[in-house]
Order: C-alpha cells, then sequence, then structure tokens
C-alpha cells in the first residue's frame, strides 16, 4: 500500500509497479503537472484524459465527447477500410495466382504441340 502524501517512502517494489507514478498523478494540482507525469504511458494518459473530462465545464464536457465519439468512429471506418482493402487484395491476388496457372498449361500444352511437331519434321 502507499499513501498518497508518503510516496517519498516507496520501496523499489512501489517503483516497479508504477504505483509512485499513481501517487504522482493524484497528487498533482495542476494539467501541466499531469501531462508531465502521463507522458508516454498510454494509460496513464487515458486516465489523466478521463480526470480531465470527468472535471470540465458540461459544454466542454459534451464537445470532448463528441470529439471521443468522432475520434472511435474515424477508427472504426479506418479498420473497416483495412479490412476491406485487405479482402479485395486477396482477391485479386486469388485472380492472378489463378491466370498464372491458366498461363502456366498454356504454354505446358503449346510446349508439348512443339515437341511432337518437331519430332515429326525429324
Amino acid at each position: 500500500m502507499l499513501y498518497l502524501d508518503q510516496a517519498e517512502l516507496a520501496t523499489e517494489n512501489d517503483y516497479k509497479n508504477d504505483l509512485v507514478h499513481w501517487a504522482k498523478l493524484f497528487r498533482a494540482t495542476t494539467w501541466e503537472d499531469i501531462k508531465t507525469l502521463v507522458n508516454g504511458n498510454p494509460v496513464l494518459e487515458e486516465v489523466a484524459n478521463r480526470m480531465y473530462s470527468e472535471n470540465t465545464i458540461p459544454e466542454e464536457r459534451t464537445l470532448m465527447e463528441a470529439h471521443e465519439r468522432f475520434l472511435a468512429q474515424k477508427r472504426g471506418a479506418y479498420n473497416a477500410g483495412v479490412k476491406e482493402g485487405m479482402k479485395r487484395s486477396a482477391e485479386i491476388i486469388e485472380e492472378k495466382n489463378a491466370l498464372i496457372v491458366e498461363k502456366d498449361q498454356r504454354i505446358a500444352e503449346l510446349e508439348a504441340k512443339l515437341k511432337e511437331l518437331t519430332q515429326n519434321n525429324s
């Protein structure tokens, strides 16, 4: 257990488990401090963003929620586009592979005919 007001007494294990970061995050008094603490840690960034959204005025919260929904929809559309693109690419590759098989068969047929013709002319 780590008391928020006693982070300086943290053990090495507390540091390894990021408890000190959490304690500092919850003790921060400005958004700038919070931004500095969470930089590079996606879990802490998500928590900080949630803290910020819960502490903003209703109009700002509505805008932030709308922005989050927009980003989620954008990610969903992007993922759907990627999946569709991968599916179409696989279809094109399959079509090309079928054409290659047909071409190889036709070449084999023509080579057999050519061999037959050269044997008959000999």
